[in-house]
């Protein structure tokens, strides 16, 4: 009895080391995320002028949606590596993982590199600043940005599978903090839209190549040699679980970046620039639920892949406490300080916030929280599928409303919209979550 108390005790103190390190890892992630839209939007607007950067904002959008060809496979097989207590049938399930997403990030760079030359842009959305070759160049090299980030979270999988995971977010972020450091020094000493992307794409592949000797050298050097050889091993499915997670993360892209270019072909581009800081400054709530999530996720897989179905309950339900906790905290905060950061953050170019509409948005990421943790908590578990395809026909709905109610160019009827969609997702994830 005594024995098996000790070891339940080692297991738990293992988990709770890795949740905190994951916790630290994620608490930097978005601090690095947060710095980089905090400090873009000032530089940016006074490099490229407000009109400029809301131009800006509605090109780069489509190249966003290249991370969507990862078909969800990245995280998919990251989970079945962590459920996989065979190493040989791990490095089976890599390379299966990384030859697809390859492919498909392939596929992706050609479509877009077509779209980027043929489709006129200035007069889809009538810009006045940026012209056909520069919006042509921007499309390409933000392409092969996403590109290269799309190998480094295939191996990102790697470090999951081998209880890694806040090691490697730590890395990962840190390439993020370089690359977004130069590419806007670059752009405020006058390097353009080209020396930007260009900047953003350098350190990218920089990062890339450290990355694969790292693991090559530290972790695992199996997992890169199985991509050069014919390598086998017991067949496994990616495709229905992968199929969700695809679908589930363009619901999330289109929910950020589809209200973006929905309200850029209907609204000016101070306006959606306006909009956009409000709903940035709203969304580091969902950035702070982010790092409970995270933290969480591989815990969820390792444990199941042990059978603790209690531990997993229990890190469940602490971790959605967590999110909620820090989610009220800084929706309070941001409700009364908002103008404030606004008036410090953008200078002379600082607007007045449409306080009403701000509320909705504070509210509506308080809620992306409440629903968040148990979406990554079944993802974990790749029992996501029912609830992704749903919550994926929710947001494409929310969508189609948003864009009949651009029209009015309201930000609070915008606001409400994206507060209802939220709830909606909110009530259907938690009776997902209660069948289990």
């Amino acid at each position: 009895m005594l024995e098996n108390t000790l070891k339940a005790d080692f297991v738990n103190n293992k988990v709770l080391i890795r949740i905190y390190k994951g916790l630290c890892a994620g608490g930097y992630a978005q601090t690095v995320t947060t710095g980089i839209q905090f400090l873009s939007v000032p530089l940016l607007i006074a490099a490229w002028g407000v009109v400029g950067y809301g131009e800006w904002l509605a090109v780069s959008a489509l190249p966003v949606y290249m991370g969507l060809f990862d078909l969800g496979v990245s995280n998919t097989s990251g989970n079945m590596m962590a459920l996989e207590v065979s190493k040989v049938q791990r490095y089976y399930i890599f390379k299966a993982g990384w030859e697809i997403t390859t492919a498909s990030y392939f596929f992706a760079l050609f479509i877009l590199s077509v779209i980027g030359f043929f489709v006129d842009w200035v007069s889809v959305f009538d810009f006045s600043v940026l012209d056909s070759e520069t919006i042509f160049y921007i499309v390409l090299g933000l392409s092969s940005h996403v590109f290269i980030v799309g190998q480094m979270q295939s191996l990102s999988a790697v470090y999951k599978a081998e209880r890694k995971y806040p090691e490697v977010i730590f890395f990962l972020n840190t390439v993020r903090l370089f690359e977004w450091g130069g590419a806007l020094i670059v752009a405020y000493l006058g390097g353009g839209f080209f020396g930007f992307v260009l900047s953003l794409f350098s350190i990218r592949v920089l990062g890339f190549f450290l990355l694969v000797a790292f693991t090559y050298q530290q972790i695992d050097k199996r997992y890169i040699l199985v991509l050069f050889k014919k390598y086998s091993g017991e067949k496994v499915s990616l495709i229905s679980a992968s199929g969700a997670n695809f679908s589930s993360s363009i619901a999330v892209m289109i929910s950020v970046q589809g209200t973006i270019l929905i309200l850029s072909s209907a609204w000016s581009g101070a306006a959606v620039a306006a909009f956009n800081v409000m709903r940035v400054l709203s969304r580091v709530i969902v950035q702070a639920a982010t790092v409970v999530s995270q933290a969480s996720w591989a815990e969820f897989s390792y444990a199941a892949a042990e059978g603790d179905h209690l531990l997993v309950k229990g890190i469940l339900g602490k971790a959605r406490l967590l999110a909620f906790i820090m989610s009220v905290i800084l929706g309070l905060f941001l409700c009364f300080f908002a103008q404030g950061i606004v008036n410090f953050w953008l200078g002379n170019e600082a607007f007045a916030i449409d306080e009403r509409a701000f509320y909705f948005l504070v509210t509506g990421a308080v809620v992306h929280s409440l629903w968040q943790v148990g979406w990554v908590y079944m993802m974990a578990l790749n029992k996501h599928v029912r609830f992704s395809y749903v919550m994926s026909v929710v947001v494409a709905l929310s969508m189609l409303v948003l864009f009949f109610v651009a029209k009015f160019e309201s930000f609070l009827f915008v606001s409400v919209c994206l507060l209802i969609m939220e709830s909606s997702i909110l009530l259907l994830e938690r009776i997902f979550n209660s069948e289990r």
